[in-house]
């Protein structure tokens, strides 16, 4: 629920303003308030049965997608890592470019009467007891073509189906402390976080100990955490489609918005040339500008950004241990966990909703609310739940660079010590073996 600077709903508000506007009403003018009422009464057999009509059809396509996301089964791939990985981020780009597919729900019939849905995936770093694990998540008719993207651009990994981890972690208020928000993006989603190529790991000639990998600050945390403490971390994405494209409908793709905000910048930088050396046109009718680097860069990453295959996405983070065990700081962690690939000048990612909806006292009684946001944190994380309902949560837009940035498999840089590894590269028998 949406809620105001100092922490008062806005849906409260609008509604104790809209209670105040009617006892004003009845007071000053009675006979306009009745009339109002007879006139919908009268035309009630028009209006009401359409409102009936739409409510009942959206409850039946939320109905028919919930049953069919119920009826699927979903497995947990487990991804274990050898000590000599020397791939960059781009390997796990090729395998975010594969799994770019919107099959299921491309027809009118298959959406709104059979109920189904686009998969979704969910990229997992978990730290348990300080032991850090990479997870999928995925619908288990798809876990055979995540297996085949991973070994043909991993081919030394390790890729296991393993039970679930989240079951392992009842919601016990009584013996569990929790604490769990999503992140949102700071700017419009054209804008880009900084990625692995604006860190430099995009060039192969690097040496491994002279690169930067800003995943390592992610994986250090997650190893520091002391037995009794958990961190989950979850990126969901789905293929992004796109918004309807109504007549009347003024939303506007990715592409669209890029292209208006390198517009604005062309302007802006025109307009303050123009004060500089006045309105002067070339032989063309032109009209020069100068350009900032800052605003060179911004259109370059903008540039790059939407040529990239794209996906709604999503992705939040839940701090947990034994009751007793609790400690604050690992909390100030996970709020900090994604700084490294924000930008001034461009994207970045904050807290938003559940326990970070809570800055003030007023905003609960008791811990009322604060405990029932709990509780649904934990269950939409479990569920895996961002595009639908039961915890149906405004999606963004991450292309492929910045999905394989957050997620990928870390090479020789990161040497912390409970990073998931295997003890050898996988490889083939010589062709010579005699048998």
């Amino acid at each position: 629920m949406a809620e105001s600077k100092f922490g008062v709903s806005v849906a409260g508000m609008a509604l104790a303003f809209l209670a105040v506007f009617i006892g004003v009403l009845v007071q000053i003018a009675p006979e306009f308030l009745q009339g109002a009422l007879r006139v919908l009464f009268i035309l009630a057999p028009v209006w009401l049965p359409i409102l009936l009509a739409l409510i009942f059809w959206r409850l039946w396509i939320k109905y028919l997608r919930m049953r069919f996301i119920h009826t699927q089964k979903y497995s947990v791939l487990e991804i274990r890592i050898p000590r000599e990985i020397r791939k960059s981020p781009l390997a796990m780009e090729a395998v975010l470019s594969g799994l770019h597919i919107s099959i299921g729900e491309t027809t009118f019939v298959a959406r709104n009467f059979e109920g189904k849905v686009r998969t979704w995936y969910s990229f997992e770093l978990v730290s348990i007891d300080g032991n850090i694990h990479f997870f999928i998540w995925t619908r288990d008719f798809f876990k055979e073509l995540i297996k085949s993207q991973i070994y043909a651009q991993y081919p030394e990994v390790e890729v296991h189906e393993v039970e679930d981890y989240t079951k392992a972690v009842p919601f016990d208020l009584a013996r569990y402390s929790y604490w769990g928000c999503d992140f949102k993006l700071n700017e419009p989603d054209p804008y880009p976080i900084k990625t692995y190529i604006d860190y430099g790991l995009d060039n192969p000639a690097a040496k491994e100990e002279e690169k930067t990998n800003p995943l390592a600050s992610v994986i250090e945390f997650l190893g520091s955490l002391p037995k009794g403490h958990q961190v989950w971390l979850q990126i969901l994405a789905q293929t992004h489609k796109g918004p309807k494209k109504w007549p009347w409908s003024k939303r506007h793709g990715v592409k669209e918005q890029a292209e208006a905000i390198v517009e604005g910048i062309l302007k802006k930088s025109s307009e303050r040339t123009q004060k500089i050396t006045g309105p002067d046109e070339d032989e063309h009718g032109m009209r020069t500008m100068t350009l900032t680097e800052g605003e060179r860069e911004k259109i370059k990453a903008l540039d790059r950004s939407v040529s990239k295959l794209a996906f709604d996405a999503g992705v939040r983070g839940i701090y947990l241990a034994e009751k007793d065990k609790f400690n604050p700081i690992f909390l100030v962690g996970l709020l900090g966990v994604w700084k490294q690939f924000g930008s001034a000048h461009l994207n970045g990612f904050t807290i938003t909703r559940y326990m970070a909806a809570f800055d003030y006292p007023w905003q609960d009684f008791r811990q009322i609310r604060q405990n029932r946001a709990k509780r649904h944190i934990y269950e939409a994380y479990r569920l895996r739940s961002w595009f639908h309902e039961p915890y149906k949560t405004p999606s963004y837009v991450l292309n492929t660079e910045e999905l394989a940035t957050i997620f990928h498999f870390p090479g020789e840089v990161v040497k912390t010590p409970t990073a998931p590894r295997i003890p050898s590269r996988r490889a083939e028998p010589p062709a010579n073996l005699p048998t």
